[in-house]
């Protein structure tokens, strides 16, 4: 295998901002339905600041609102064990936030 040289990671889902309830029902739902489609929460408008795109995305017949509790599990997961080890990193990372914007 070939060691990583550097990582430029562009907002990367490290922290969902899950409530208690999200949370909870995190830990049930995949369990009970793994493959359940549920919404996901993301509104429209976060994804652009300019109307027009945010019509265009709405009106787009490829996106989707839905998302499993196993890929939502993944995602937690991994987020969280990515912050436990990050102080441990060896590798030049150079990390971009999107700052205001929520959805990315």
């Amino acid at each position: 295998s070939r060691r990583v040289d550097a990582l430029v990671l562009s907002s990367p889902a490290l922290d969902a901002g899950l409530s208690a309830v999200q949370k909870v029902l995190l830990t049930v739902g995949p369990a009970l339905a793994p493959n359940l489609p549920v919404a996901n929460g993301l509104k429209p408008g976060w994804v652009c600041r300019d109307p027009a795109v945010v019509q265009a995305y709405i009106a787009d017949p490829l996106v989707h609102d839905r998302i499993t509790g196993r890929l939502a599990k993944f995602l937690i997961d991994a987020g969280r064990d990515v912050l436990a080890v990050a102080s441990r990193w060896s590798v030049p990372t150079l990390l971009m936030w999107a700052g205001a914007d929520r959805c990315v």
